[in-house]
């Protein structure tokens, strides 16, 4: 079961008296890693799918390139301490 935190608009009007109100609504953030929330929903198809374009040089990174590049970020960061 995945919970979630809402976090509430900081000058929200109906929150504080006084205070001026914004149109946006509440946040809601899941209780999830940043990389869950991002790749969690990947399915086994799209991992060959292009995931990022260099509009400089037109190369591309596949989805499946992506999550190892970050595994391995992680992973060297992770053994740094």
């Amino acid at each position: 079961m995945t919970t979630a935190v809402v976090v509430g608009n900081p000058i929200s009007a109906d929150r504080r008296a006084g205070s001026i109100g914004v149109p946006f609504p509440d946040v809601e953030i899941p209780d999830v890693s940043v990389f869950e929330f991002l790749f969690g929903a990947v399915a086994e198809e799209d991992l060959a799918r292009t995931a990022l374009v260099d509009p400089k040089s037109g190369a591309t990174t596949t989805y499946a390139q992506l999550i190892s590049q970050i595994d391995a970020a992680a992973g060297a960061l992770a053994s740094r301490g």
